[in-house]
């Protein structure tokens, strides 16, 4: 009986053995590991890609500029042009075709980690948005001292960012006209950090009239948005970078700082011809970094939450 049970025993204990080693396990993982993590690619390889737009869909009439693919979709496809010092050289960059990272590649020779590059142009990856809602609208500065420059790793986060001085901005004139609210309410979401000047506004995007703006507040470690009527500031700590979420929708508004939400009301005043990156009304120019931000003509704050746990994933040091 004794020597029955102890093969009995052996037995299971080599079953066991067999069930483990059969089990898939994860690259990286030792067996037996705790394995909840993030889907993986078709390959079998990282996480698949998502983009701002694979979060919330774009829709008919949306855009998106930034340092990623707007959605896996995108992926590939040209972001900004890119100048070397006194443009020398210009050139395109765009996202890879598989990560959906930018790409940054030497410009005329020169490596943007070594030179100041400047970006000319900011090409929008949405549908349609400007021109009567007929194109995406890309932002242009032609003007080399006010570019925003382009910094290979920005923010702690890994990353390249738009770094923005204080004077710089990139702008677009051909915004359709719209309201910000009923019907019409505007949704934003930004990944962004101010660096310093924090006693003044300091523009995310911002219309060249001043009538409409998603931006740091004038005062140290806030964020707002703004449509005319000026809200309490939310909670944004300087040299942080943060995901930020607007609706502008009159007195049923929300800003929203790393998943922390605020009812506001901030007036309804609409984009009427134009808008600013860093900048808006020709001042409250950001002193910090922008890294991507998608707007729609529409409500989108169901997706906030969604919104920004894709961007803590991809952006490292968010909150």
């Amino acid at each position: 009986m004794r020597r029955l049970a102890t093969f009995t025993a052996l037995w299971v204990l080599m079953l066991g053995v067999l069930i483990c080693a059969s089990q898939a396990q994860y690259r990286g993982f030792p067996p037996g590991a705790f394995q909840s993590r993030a889907p993986l690619d078709a390959s079998g390889g990282a996480p698949a890609f998502a983009g701002l737009f694979d979060v919330a869909a774009c829709g008919s009439n949306c855009d998106y500029w930034g340092t990623r693919a707007a959605s896996a979709a995108d992926k590939g496809n040209k972001l900004m042009n890119v100048c070397n010092v006194a443009d020398v050289a210009c050139a395109d960059l765009s996202s890879d075709a598989t990560t959906g990272d930018l790409v940054i590649g030497t410009i005329g020779g020169s490596s943007c980690s070594i030179v100041t590059c400047t970006v000319k142009t900011l090409y929008g990856r949405g549908t349609a948005f400007c021109n009567g809602y007929t194109t995406a609208c890309d932002l242009t500065q032609a003007t080399i001292a006010t570019r925003p420059t382009l910094v290979v790793n920005c923010g702690g986060t890994g990353k390249p960012c738009l770094a923005c001085d204080g004077t710089q901005h990139i702008d677009n004139t051909t915004v359709s006209a719209f309201l910000t609210s009923g019907a019409n309410a505007v949704s934003i979401s930004s990944a962004a950090e101010r660096t310093g000047n924090t006693s003044n506004y300091g523009m995310v995007i911002g219309m060249n009239g001043g009538t409409f703006d998603f931006l740091f507040n004038n005062a140290a470690n806030q964020f707002i948005i703004y449509a005319g009527t000026v809200p309490s500031g939310s909670t944004a700590n300087d040299n942080t970078v943060h995901s930020l979420q607007g609706l502008f929708n009159n007195t049923s508004s929300s800003q929203v700082v790393d998943g922390s939400a605020s009812s506001v009301n901030i007036g309804a005043n609409g984009i009427s011809t134009d808008f600013q990156i860093c900048a808006g009304n020709g001042a409250s120019f950001l002193t910090g970094n922008f890294f991507e931000l998608a707007i729609w003509p529409v409500v989108k704050s169901a997706n906030f939450a969604a919104l920004y746990a894709n961007q803590k994933a991809y952006w490292s040091g968010i909150p």
